[in-house]
């Protein structure tokens, strides 16, 4: 798994199986005062329905099902100061 275009204070990393993926994100910054939205693209996956659940220092939330036709996805991560996300993104069906 490759994880790029991390910056000064998000950095990631992240491992996968033959039926998914985790990645971990983090927003450190020594001052507390930088919110980054974070964009990200996953590919190469293969096409079939997914479940992701996202994790973060104090809650879960709710897993949400995805159907990837192409396998690709992309969205962004609002990541407040100091934070913390684990995605758990796991192949449920083709």
């Amino acid at each position: 798994v490759v994880v790029s275009g991390e910056g000064n204070r998000v950095t990631g990393i992240a491992s996968s199986n033959s039926s998914g993926f985790t990645l971990v994100l983090s927003n450190y910054d020594s001052k507390s005062g930088n919110t980054e939205k974070v964009p990200i693209s996953i590919t190469n996956l293969i096409p079939g329905s997914y479940r992701l659940t996202k994790y973060t220092l104090n809650s879960i939330d709710a897993p949400i099902q995805l159907t990837l036709l192409d396998g690709t996805y992309s969205t962004s991560e609002l990541m407040l100061p100091n934070s913390v996300v684990l995605w758990d993104f796991q192949l449920v069906g083709v």
